[in-house]
């Protein structure tokens, strides 16, 4: 497949506010005349909130509305959440919106940690209220630092396909910890209990030590995943795999690649792919995990 970039879509305001940088995870939701794309907007202190930007669902470049208040915001002192919230992703069902996201808290002997939360909208999407103060899926042994929900799909058969990041040991880079974590996938009947355990699907191998944020779309009967992948050297891109013969087999060419200069010539992450009337949109990251905002591609050739 081949994308052409339309160019950066939102460009964060810098502005000492709740969304001063960045516009991390961009999760596109179909609504009527609009795209709501929503996002992690970073406040001057690095931590996350989540909140949206809507913009024309012909020509995602414009700009509809940017909330003005999160609509999740941080959870209480001593919750998952407390230090930040980000996307994971939001599925409709029975007549609502639901949104599952990444909580993330410091730790004394770890650098964070983070687990999915559960959240609902009964307002179309313009606030969401937690189910419960504790994850939605926490830590076990297959996953106990990281494990969180990146894409959930619901199959033919009524069954939730959930793929998600998986983190069990920390990767040393220049004496500092960071976050070894892989993609997984399991199955469940409903959106409110998961395994314990799920199978791997892309285990990262050095110079990678991570692989996440994958995020489940089709392309008439084909399917694919992508996700963004870390390495020792610094890069920060997405890849590609398509499901064959009952396997997710990496595509050597994602289709779309670093820019020669901009806000995505260093980094390319975080990418979302929706459907909307004949044309496929991605919105995703750039630069240092989307400091500058998030941009979108479309697609030219399936």
């Amino acid at each position: 497949m081949k994308w052409r970039k339309l160019g950066l879509v939102y460009h964060a305001p810098f502005d000492r506010s709740w969304k001063h940088s960045s516009a991390l995870a961009p999760t596109p939701l179909l609504l009527d005349d609009r795209i709501r794309v929503y996002a992690g907007f970073r406040d001057p202190h690095g931590v996350s909130r989540i909140g949206y930007v809507d913009v024309d669902r012909a020509d995602p470049t414009q700009i509809l509305t940017i909330s003005r208040s999160p609509v999740l915001d941080i959870g209480i002192p001593g919750c998952f959440d407390d230090n930040g919230v980000n996307l994971g992703d939001i599925v409709r069902y029975d007549q609502n919106l639901y949104m599952f996201y990444v909580g993330y808290q410091p730790a004394i002997k770890a650098k964070f940690l983070a687990f999915s939360g559960l959240a609902i909208s009964t307002d179309h999407g313009l606030s969401f209220k937690r189910l419960t103060n504790t994850p939605i899926l926490d830590r076990s042994p297959e996953a106990p630092f990281i494990r969180c929900i990146h894409s959930i799909h619901q199959a033919d058969d009524g069954f939730f396909d959930i793929y998600y990041s998986a983190g069990h040991r920390w990767q040393k880079i220049d004496e500092l910890d960071f976050p070894y974590y892989q993609t997984n996938y399991m199955r469940s009947p409903n959106l409110f209990s998961f395994p314990a355990i799920g199978q791997p699907v892309i285990i990262p191998t050095l110079p990678a030590y991570r692989a996440g944020r994958a995020r489940f779309f089709t392309i008439g009967s084909s399917q694919y995943l992508y996700y963004t992948v870390g390495s020792l050297n610094g890069s920060y891109i997405l890849e590609l795999c398509k499901f064959e013969q009952n396997n997710w087999v990496p595509q050597a060419d994602p289709g779309i690649t670093l820019s020669e200069s901009g806000f995505d010539n260093i980094h390319l992450c975080y990418p979302a792919v929706i459907h909307v009337d004949d044309k496929y949109f991605m919105f995703y990251n750039g630069n240092k995990m989307g400091y500058d905002g998030f941009g979108v591609a479309i697609l030219e050739s399936p």
